[in-house]
């Protein structure tokens, strides 16, 4: 491997799964939709208006006010609509967004500018822990404080994982967590950043589009051709995208003329090896990681040729 290109061979064997909408709601409407307390009729000042016009009339006000409602397109169709939501939200989301319907713009900037995974991992709680907290220190001291039942929705979350390509994946990955609740956090944090490599190498094996010229692997390249998180994409996408915002952060490059990186990075963990890289929150965040991949992985069966 070239250390300084971080570039190895790759095949193009099968493309990933099409990422059709199939008609379903877009961010925005869903977060518009589902984060209301209350529905604001259209044109009320208009139908109130005409209610006070109805008080002159001989036509008793109850009959006026019937035919008006009557005339409401809003409520045919509204439950249906909620119902609809509500489905999507329980067969598209990750589980652990449960709850927080009109935070997923909040998501973006903690999971794309500070690489925390959200999709998957961690449990609830601790999403909205992080989403309340005020800056990215206090997110980095939320991920500590939770450590334990971080592990456990790991562990959750890999029970989730049936691909046969991921078998060994995921034994490595629980080993990740034994090590880390046993304390070995240096361990854990080296092995699954070196699983969660291995993963994103054989998923852009498997995809043409995202490698490099002559058919290899390179950061730069896969980070320009990502699916990106945006508050348009429709509710898969952004999955999807979830899915891959923090790798911008877990690719961030250094050199000899640059300091080490702070927060987790899969280059400084392979090659600069010491206490600034070597941090009990980077290990979370890099078992996390891996995680939430192979759990995305199961839920968008994108094809992926792992070579191990």
């Amino acid at each position: 491997m070239n250390d300084k290109n971080d570039e190895t061979s790759t095949s193009a064997e099968a493309t990933p799964a099409d990422e059709g909408n199939g008609g379903r709601l877009t961010i925005g409407e869903l977060v518009g939709l589902s984060g209301v307390q209350t529905v604001r009729l259209p044109a009320l000042d208009s139908l109130m208006d005409q209610v006070r016009a109805a008080l002159s009339e001989v036509t008793p006000v109850e009959d006026r006010l019937a035919g008006l409602v009557k005339q409401l397109p809003v409520w045919s169709g509204l439950g249906d609509t909620l119902n609809r939501i509500a489905q999507q939200m329980e067969e598209l989301l990750p589980s652990n967004w449960s709850g927080l319907s009109g935070r997923y713009e909040e998501m973006i900037p903690v999971m794309r500018d500070e690489g925390i995974p959200l999709a998957w991992v961690p449990p609830a709680p601790v999403v909205r822990e992080l989403l309340d907290a005020p800056d990215a220190p206090a997110r980095r001291a939320v991920l500590e404080k939770h450590q334990p039942a971080v592990w456990a929705a790991c562990r959750g979350a890999l029970d989730e994982v049936g691909r046969a390509e991921f078998a060994e994946q995921v034994l490595l990955l629980r080993d990740c967590v034994d090590m880390a609740e046993a304390g070995h956090t240096s361990g854990a944090q080296a092995l699954a950043a070196a699983v969660w490599d291995t993963t994103v190498r054989g998923f852009v094996r498997a995809t043409p589009s995202l490698q490099a010229s002559k058919g290899r692997f390179a950061y730069r390249e896969l980070l320009a051709g990502l699916p990106k998180a945006e508050d348009q994409e429709v509710v898969r996408k952004f999955r999807v995208a979830s899915l891959f915002a923090p790798f911008e952060r877990a690719c961030q490059r250094f050199d000899e003329s640059t300091p080490v990186p702070a927060s987790f990075s899969r280059h400084a963990t392979t090659h600069a090896t010491g206490q600034t890289q070597y941090t009990s929150v980077n290990a979370t965040i890099a078992v996390m990681l891996a995680v939430s991949l192979l759990r995305g992985l199961e839920a968008d069966p994108f094809t992926v040729s792992i070579h191990a």
